[in-house]
């Protein structure tokens, strides 16, 4: 998945949501973001990644597959 907003600035946020329910694993780049993962009321996913890096970022992706 792609984030297509305006480019994120330190400590903003990129969202993902309605992630599937079923357990994951990400990928995406461990030092420019933090992972957070949370439960919607209908029961999938919804996934922030926060910058962690000074200044402006322009691109945030985010890959997820299902683990069995």
């Amino acid at each position: 998945m792609h984030y297509q907003g305006p480019p994120v600035p330190y400590n903003g946020a990129a969202v993902f949501d309605h992630l599937p329910p079923a357990r994951l694993k990400f990928s995406y780049d461990r030092q420019g973001w933090a992972l957070t993962i949370k439960s919607n009321p209908d029961g999938t996913k919804r996934v922030t990644l926060t910058s962690l890096k000074p200044g402006y970022q322009a691109n945030c992706d985010l890959g997820w597959e299902i683990v069995e």
